[in-house]
């Protein structure tokens, strides 16, 4: 079983509070005259929420784990193959799923620009494929790299997506292009946004479920 180290902060705060830092680590900021018998009570009390965050934290660090030698890209895991010769360039074969390099790839910067340039050749034409398709008043496309978010829209019609994308399931890239074109028609997350989103993604629930567990993805590049 894996020990927890808890870190506890002494402010000058009127109520305690409990976070999860990692999956082996849990921070308390408790007022400065709290005891150790108020701490102990504290953490028995919020011990089953920790545990439930302590397992979530746990599953969202494996699915961001970087493994030399797979390279996730749309919900699929492609062997890498090092190859002198490649140089710095790469070469996929989507039949066998091998990713062919003349690099390590073994940390996000290494992977990243990989991730970019295929972002560039397929989130931007399917996003306005399914925009003009369906009729949305897209204007723009623009790739980004956001901490904190996997798309935008703006009042001008134009959307950003993440360029992190390329890591997920296709059925993932299509909800937030969709999510994000229906903010072209509701500028708001109301009930008829909610409404009219679920009828034209029929996958949104499935997809929310993986964007939940894979949300560190956003953070490690």
């Amino acid at each position: 079983m894996t020990e927890i180290e808890y870190i506890i902060l002494y402010k000058d705060v009127k109520n305690a509070c409990v976070r999860i830092i990692s999956s082996t680590k849990v921070g308390l900021t408790v007022p400065l005259n709290y005891t150790q018998d108020k701490i102990a009570a504290l953490l028995a009390q919020k011990q089953s929420w920790i545990d439930k965050k302590l397992i979530l934290m746990a599953q969202r660090e494996e699915a961001a784990a970087i493994y030399p030698d797979i390279f996730p890209l749309l919900g699929e895991n492609y062997k890498v193959i090092f190859q002198n010769g490649l140089l710095n360039s790469v070469r996929f074969d989507s039949q066998k799923l091998h990713l062919y390099t003349g690099i390590k790839l073994d940390t996000p910067e290494s992977r990243a620009w990989i991730y970019k340039l295929r972002a560039q050749k397929y989130l931007k034409p399917r996003a306005y494929y399914t925009g003009f398709k369906d009729g949305f008043p897209l204007k723009k496309v623009i790739i980004r790299g956001q901490k904190h978010k996997w798309g935008t829209c703006s009042s001008r019609g134009n959307i950003s997506l993440n360029w992190k994308l390329m890591m997920a399931p296709e059925y993932v890239v299509d909800y937030i292009i969709a999510h994000e074109l229906m903010h072209l028609r509701y500028m708001n997350h109301g009930l008829e946004y909610k409404r009219e989103l679920r009828k034209y993604f029929l996958r949104t629930e499935e997809a929310e479920t993986w964007l939940k567990a894979h949300g560190n993805l956003l953070k490690m590049y």
